[in-house]
């Protein structure tokens, strides 16, 4: 198996997705875990992720090898499926307002 650095650029908006969860877990466990700042880092991450998407979208390709396939459709619902999440972020900000509930896992599965 040949390894082509470019596929890692194909499949950025899914890379963007993983490093985001993890951030906003650890920023939870070690920083802090106030609600609005988890809440601002997952929406600026999964404008981001969209972004990505954005500029990801291009002609159709097989990466690794024939393993992954990207076309417009598949960089289409990435930036859609991104968007859903995002109005879901900001949609449940009241939900979590003085439940005491642990946060960071809510966006970090979103």
């Amino acid at each position: 198996m040949n390894f082509n650095p470019s596929d890692i650029w194909s499949v950025a908006p899914e890379i963007g997705a993983l490093v985001l969860a993890l951030a906003v877990i650890v920023v939870e466990l070690v920083i802090t875990r106030r609600e609005w700042v988890l809440q601002c880092i997952a929406a600026v991450g999964l404008i981001g992720i969209m972004a990505l998407g954005v500029i990801t979208a291009g002609s159709p390709a097989g990466l690794f090898n024939g393993s992954i396939a990207t076309d417009g459709l598949a960089s289409f619902l990435e930036v859609l499926l991104a968007a859903v999440a995002l109005l879901a972020v900001l949609m449940s900000r009241d939900y979590f307002r003085g439940s005491g509930l642990r946060h960071g896992e809510y966006y970090a599965l979103l």
